[in-house]
């Protein structure tokens, strides 16, 4: 297994060294820190994967009650993944810049916050706004959390734990579903959408590693 290495200093310093980083973490005695950073980006696929199939659940329910057509549904289902365009490239530039880890609870904060706010907008454009800014989070939580759990699990375990981490999409997908099941015919899909607010703990939830 290839190790990655990290030069802490610049190609005119004499006294360059490199950080072996998978040795670091390999001998590391937080033993525990590779299983919580594996099921924190668990958990934060998950919620990808349910924001994402989500909106194709309560679109229906939301057509009729805001009175919306074929077109606009058509544009309120795309206008997100424009977000995610837009989303993947800064995400890319600024997780090298100030961190994975940062970014990815950026992420988890803009997609949480702003998929909650389409459960409270009042017609067409707002809830296109919300889902737009949301799509920009998005765009980022499933690579970042993926590099983060290939980054620190240990040895030989990478490639194993690392793909099994893109389970959590299909995870997230059945539960939004299970929860149209639930909830949308009594609750209703402005509750849905709000209730996914409570994907916000994970951010205080990184702080353990």
């Amino acid at each position: 297994m290839a190790s990655m290495r990290i030069d802490l200093g610049g190609a005119a310093t004499s006294g360059s060294r490199q950080v072996d980083v998978t040795r670091l973490i390999d001998n590391s005695t937080r033993k525990s820190l590779p299983i919580t950073v594996a099921v924190i980006c668990f958990l934060a696929i998950v919620f990808d994967g349910l924001d994402s199939a989500l909106f194709g659940t309560v679109l229906p329910v939301l057509m009729k009650d805001m009175k919306m057509g074929p077109a606009e549904a058509g544009i309120l289902a795309s206008i997100g993944h424009i977000g995610a365009v837009g989303g993947a490239v800064l995400f890319g530039v600024a997780a090298d810049s100030i961190g994975r880890k940062r970014m990815l609870l950026i992420g988890i904060t803009v997609f949480t916050v702003f998929t909650a706010a389409c459960g409270l907008s009042q017609g067409f454009i707002d809830f296109a706004i919300y889902r737009f800014i949301a799509g920009i989070g998005l765009a980022g939580i499933v690579p970042i959390a993926v590099a983060l759990v290939f980054e620190y699990t240990p040895g030989k375990r990478k490639a194993v734990v690392s793909s099994a981490s893109y389970m959590g999409i299909g995870v997230g997908v059945l539960l939004s579903a299970l929860l149209s099941i639930a909830f949308l015919s009594t609750a209703g899909w402005r509750a849905i959408l709000i209730g996914t607010f409570f994907c916000i703990v994970l951010v205080p939830v990184a702080f353990l590693w």
